[in-house]
């Protein structure tokens, strides 16, 4: 089969603003990494078009804003109706620092052009 992996860092860092209120360390990061496999070398047509899916993402921002810290993992099948159209259905379980958790159950239709 086909293994691929994908990940991604991004980091941010506005300058402090004169303002009081709004006088805060304001650097955020956050990034993910995701894994998948599609069984390419299956020999039922339907076998080689899924993919299953894994992945972890962040967010860190700063302390005095009213968002929130998260985590997330989500775990998820994929079905390629041709190269450029699929269907992805997932869940995604989610850990924020000072808010309700919101796990969520995914189902997404994607066509590229």
């Amino acid at each position: 089969g086909s293994i691929d992996v994908r990940a991604q860092y991004a980091r941010r860092q506005v300058d402090r603003s004169s303002s009081p209120m709004l006088a805060f360390n304001n650097l955020s990061s956050g990034g993910y990494a995701q894994i998948s496999y599609r069984p390419i070398l299956s020999s039922l047509q339907f076998i080689r078009n899924l993919e299953s899916v894994l992945r972890y993402d962040w967010i860190d921002l700063p302390s005095s804003i009213m968002f929130s810290d998260e985590q997330r993992w989500a775990i998820g099948l994929n079905y390629y109706l041709t190269n450029r159209t699929i269907l992805k259905f997932a869940y995604r379980l989610d850990d924020k620092k000072r808010a309700l958790d919101s796990d969520t159950l995914f189902f997404q239709a994607a066509m590229g052009f």
